[in-house]
């Protein structure tokens, strides 16, 4: 596979997941692939673990890695992992910026 038919193949996989907001950032140490999440929104937060719960954000990933590690065979993700307090940590987040935004707007509207 040629260098812009790989690039087309991982910015089409990498789409499914930036139209809700979730941002892939991937490292490749040796003998492994890690790989962290922007979430944009508490929706990507929702997003992303709908698709970790139905196994398209596995797919997903699969499909990239095959495509960037350029191999002739496809890529099986043997454990990923998403804990519940992790989701809840972004919830978490997401609530306490919207709290605090929330403050100053109140603080706006009363001046």
């Amino acid at each position: 596979m040629d260098r812009e038919r790989i690039l087309d193949t991982v910015h089409q996989a990498a789409a499914k997941l930036r139209q809700r907001g979730v941002e892939l950032i991937a490292v490749k140490p040796t003998g492994s692939v890690i790989t962290f999440f922007l979430l944009k929104s508490l929706s990507a937060a929702h997003h992303l673990d709908m698709l970790y719960d139905s196994g398209q954000l596995q797919a997903i990933l699969e499909e990239i890695f095959t495509c960037l590690l350029k191999y002739s065979r496809a890529v099986r993700i043997k454990m990923l992992t998403w804990p519940v307090h992790n989701y809840n940590n972004c919830v978490q987040y997401f609530l306490e910026n919207l709290s605090k935004y929330m403050r100053k707007f109140q603080t706006l509207l009363n001046l």
